[in-house]
Formats: C-alpha cells, structure tokens, sequence
C-alpha cells in the first residue's frame, strides 16, 4: 500500500511531493510569494513552536492521549506542522494511538535527516492542506475565497483561511458564516495570546467579519463561488466540453478539478486500493475526470475555462443520470442524437459508465486510467442503454438591495428574525457560550455591568473565550452602540442561574469608573428593554426587588457586585423609563 509505513519515504520521499507540487503552475504558492505576516498568522494559529521544535512535541502528544482516554474518543489533535504534513503525505485519517505513533516516527525522520528545511515543510503543509470541502491548497483557496492570488492576501484573509483549514468540512465561512463567526473569534483570540496580533488589531478585524449583516466585503459573492450563472446546458454543449477535454487524465471520483497533493491525499483516504502508486503525481495541474465526472464538469461548470464547483444534490452515478432522464431507451431505439448519453453495463447487470455521443460516430468519455479522456469511433455492440442530458438548472441566491451604509456585505439567506435578534443590534459576534431555554419563554430582563468600559468588539473577544464558560444576549457600549452575542432564543451564560438565564435576556453594560452609565449607553439600554419587552410579550417591564418582577439582578443569584451600586439604585427608573418607551412605540 502507498501510505502505511516509512519504507515508503524511500520510494516516494517527501521532496519528490515538494516537486510535484511545485508544478501546479498557477494553482501553486511558492512561500517567498505568500505575505511573511499572512505565513505567521498560520504557523501561530496551527503550531506556534514550529520553527524551534524538531516535529515532535512529547507534552502536546500526551495531553491529547489522556484527552482521548477521559472523553472515550480515539485520539485527537496534538500535532504539529510537520505531523499533520506526514499524515496528509503517508496516512489515512484514522485516529488512533498506531497511527499516530508511526506519524511521529515518520516525522522525526524526516526532521533530523534534513529531508526538507522547515520553510519547505511549511510551504508543502500551505500548498496540500485543505480550505474547504472541495478547495485544496493556499493558492486555489485565495482563488475561491477572495478572487486574487495568494501573494495578494491580507492578514483579515489569512486569519479567515487558517480558521477554515482547521476543520474544513466544519468551518465554512461562505456556507455557514454565523458557526464560523465563533471560530475565527477563537482565532483571533489566541493570536492575541501568542502576540502575533494586538487586541486592537483583533477587534478592527473582528469588525469586519458580521455575519448577520453580511460576509467580510472582501470574500466573493454567492453567485460568483457557486458559479454556473444560469448558463443553460444543451447537449451540444456537454459535446464541446468533452472534446476541449480530451487527453485529461482519468481519476476515480473526481469531476474535473485540479489534479493537486490535497486532493489526492482526500481521494487515497476514501479509495485506498485505487490510489496505491505514485503516477498520480504526474498529474498535478491537470484537470481530471472519471465517466460520470466528465458530464459533471460541464453541468457544473460555467465554461469550458472555468473549474467546476461541486453540487452535492446533483453529485450523480452513471446509473443515476440513466434514471433520473426523462427520455431513455435500449440502445434498439438510439437515434443517433448529438449529446446523447451512452451506458454500458460491464457486471452484476448494474450500469457503471457512461459516454458522450457525437453526431459524427464518435463517443467521448473518461475511459480509464490508462487512456484518460478519449476520442472513439461509435460501436452500437459496446453499449447498452442511452438517455439524454439530465436537467440542470442551476439556482441562484436572491441578494435584496444594499444600503449605502452596508456596501461590499451580502444578505444572508433565512430568515433572521428567528434568531430574536433586536433590530437595533449594529454589531455581532456570536459566542459559543450558550446553551438551550428548554422551551422556556423570555419573561425577564437582566442587566449587568462590565466592570470597566469595554467596546462591544472587546465584550466579544472576551466572551468568544470558551475557557472563561461566560457570555450575555447583548452589550451596550459607552458610546450606546448595541451588540449581539448569543441569540435571544438561546440562554446565555451570565447570571450563575440557570433558572434565571433560562427566562431571562441578558445585557452587559460598559461603565464609567464610578460605575455609572454614560447618557448613551443608558438610552440604548432603555430602547432595547423596551424592544425586548415589546417582542416577547412582555406587556409591563416591572421591578419588584426580588425574583417576582422581571428586571432581576445578577448579585441575586451569585456572590458577586453585579450589577453594582449605581446601576442596582436605577432599576426602579428604569422600569418606568422601559415602560414610557413601549407606550410610545
């Protein structure tokens, strides 16, 4: 097998991985090309040591084993750079103890043999590791994330990559911004934490990244990362496509994209007994295809240019299309039709191929792995059944027009609202501190004070912090801005209750020294009381001194100051303020 054991260094050493890639052409990064910061927000948010240590961390290692042990799952993380490199080059992704024993092992070789520098090895880990569930490499995912190449991004960028390469499959900045908002909020607190950034830095970032106003203006549009504009697809087209491909390699599994390291790494993990030599690195920069994959990369494609993008509920077999097609037949009654669909049913009488007919007795497919995509004279005995093109239609994101104050962000698609979100929120940052209401509905209000005076961008670095186990509803600034960290229909953790936090939405308040509130943040606090109130049915926001009314105090519950002198002497003028405003609302 390829990837087993370390005799395979010998066969296939790390270098010989380093040149394949480095011949990619433009879907390749040379490291001198990538931005030195954008290098140190990776190798500080993936292995901040990794220019001081020899591949192997024994602590980091241990920490991860006895993890495993006491949470009951196999064993997770604690790998350096150079690891996760040898895993994607010489491993599956099995997590286990042998495994990750051989990774060390393989790792160690590799680092004090010399086999490679550490910038080659980061070069080769930025070049292979994936970005997304179909995007490999540095330079492909600059590509799709951003429209530019790699040598042109940013460190907003980079933090925005390094967050999606972690967890690839999890962490979707385009599809799922509002999960990946609490990730990239992790990230930006540990490179605060390793001083590769200033909070400051962090929090101008963090500003830029809202997901329930839109995505950071930088990353491509919906309609430009799904791709295929409403082009219609005819089989005349499936035709052109097919010639302008002719000659590509074949690849199992694969549907016309860029033959590169990660990619192959992916389809070794999923096909072990197909993928089991190194010819595949001869490959590299091209585009590939298998039968069905062939028709695929034109109904995913916009042009014979551009890379398919994978549609995951069109991801057809050659006997899917054949059932899916509205007309189809034995090959008794083919027409000799330009575009046509041809099957042939090589075992267990189950279709597994298919081709392209042409109206000049010719077929295009995906043949094999020896001859890749080919050109052949039409022979009606070689094939059993035909059908035609299946119909595609590619769907668009409708976007609603963008205020002048929101230019460059996108609508998210959904409905919002479900999020009990208050309209007067102008920033948010989501924290993954929070837990289920157990159906309880919002019947109390309690505010908090800081402490201090935090921006709502610092409130939510803090509570982006999974270790500190603490959040609020909402934040109000000293310059009354308002802010959004965990959503109304979910309980935030901040009053040491659960009964309270269950029932109750929570608003952490920035202070003066003295503990009073500036005018602005106490207008803002009043409105978005009575905002709550006027959306959750909350028809008198009362005071009452104990748990009876429904503005309730922090200090009730804990053994703390909260909400402190000031703050607790206005609740009862609070409530009638709150109450004034609904009236007039």
């Amino acid at each position: 097998m390829f990837k087993t054991t370390g005799r395979m260094l010998r066969k296939c050493p790390p270098k010989a991985y380093l040149d394949a890639v480095r011949r990619q052409g433009s879907h390749y990064a040379p490291l001198e090309s990538i931005p030195p910061e954008v290098r140190e927000i990776f190798v500080t948010r993936e292995d901040p040591k990794f220019y001081r240590h020899k591949g192997v961390l024994p602590k980091q290692i241990l920490r991860a084993f006895k993890y495993g042990i006491r949470k009951h799952v196999t064993m997770p993380g604690g790998s350096t750079i150079t690891q996760q490199l040898m895993k994607n080059l010489y491993f599956s992704c099995e997590r286990s103890v042998i495994r990750k024993i051989r990774e060390a092992a393989l790792t160690l070789e590799v680092e004090y043999s010399s086999m490679l520098t550490k910038d080659e090895i980061l070069e080769l880990y930025l070049n292979c590791v994936r970005y997304g569930p179909d995007v490999y490499g540095i330079a492909d995912a600059a590509e799709y994330y951003f429209g530019k190449t790699a040598d042109a991004l940013t460190r907003n960028q980079a933090v925005i990559l390094a967050t999606a390469a972690i967890s690839p499959y999890l962490r979707r900045p385009i599809e799922d911004p509002i999960a990946f908002t609490k990730h990239r909020n992790q990230s930006l607190y540990e490179l605060i934490a390793f001083k590769a950034m200033s909070p400051q830095e962090a929090m101008d970032l963090s500003r830029i990244y809202n997901p329930l106003i839109g995505l950071d203006p930088e990353l491509r549009r919906l309609s430009d990362i799904y791709g295929m504009p409403g082009k219609e697809k005819t089989a005349d087209g499936l035709v052109c496509f097919a010639r302008a491909m002719t000659g590509s390699p074949y690849w199992e599994g694969t549907y016309g994209q860029t033959a590169a390291l990660g990619l192959l790494n992916h389809l070794r993990w999923d096909r072990p007994d197909v993928y089991n030599s190194t010819d595949y690195l001869n490959d590299f920069g091209k585009r590939v295809f298998d039968d069905a994959g062939l028709i695929k990369g034109y109904l995913w494609s916009d042009d014979v240019e551009s890379l398919p993008l994978h549609d995951r509920e069109r991801d057809w077999t050659a006997a899917a299309m054949y059932e899916i097609a509205a007309d189809k037949g034995s090959m008794e009654s083919f027409d000799s039709k330009n575009g046509r669909l041809l099957y042939a049913v090589f075992s267990n009488r189950k279709i597994d191929h298919v081709g392209i007919y042409s109206d000049d007795g010719l077929v295009y497919h995906a043949k094999d792995r020896a001859h890749g995509v080919v050109c052949e004279a039409f022979r009606r005995d070689d094939w059993t059944y035909w059908s035609d093109l299946p119909a595609f239609e590619a769907e668009l994101t409708e976007e609603r027009e963008i205020s002048e104050g929101e230019r460059g962000y996108r609508h998210i698609p959904g409905n919002i609202s479900e999020l009990g979100k208050s309209p007067l929120v102008s920033y948010t940052a989501l924290s993954a501190n929070c837990s289920d209401r157990r159906g309880k509905p919002v019947t109390r209000i309690t505010p908090h004070y800081a402490a201090g005076d935090p921006t709502v961008e610092m409130m939510g670095m803090i509570f982006a912090d999974g270790s500190r186990e603490a959040s609020a509803n909402y934040g109000i600034g000293s310059d009354g801005r308002i802010a959004m960290y965990v959503e109304e229909s979910k309980r935030s953790w901040a009053s040491g209750s659960s009964e309270n936090d269950e029932q109750a939405v929570t608003i952490e308040c920035a202070n003066l020294p003295d503990g009073s509130l500036t005018d602005a943040c106490w207008n803002s606090l009043v409105l978005l009381c009575a905002d709550i109130c006027r959306r959750n049915g909350i028809s008198d926001c009362s005071y009452t001194g104990d748990t009876e009314g429904v503005l309730t105090m922090h200090r009730w519950f804990q053994s703390t100051e909260c909400p402190g002198p000031w703050l607790s002497d206005q609740f009862e003028r609070l409530s009638r303020e709150v109450n004034a405003a609904c009236t007039d609302m």
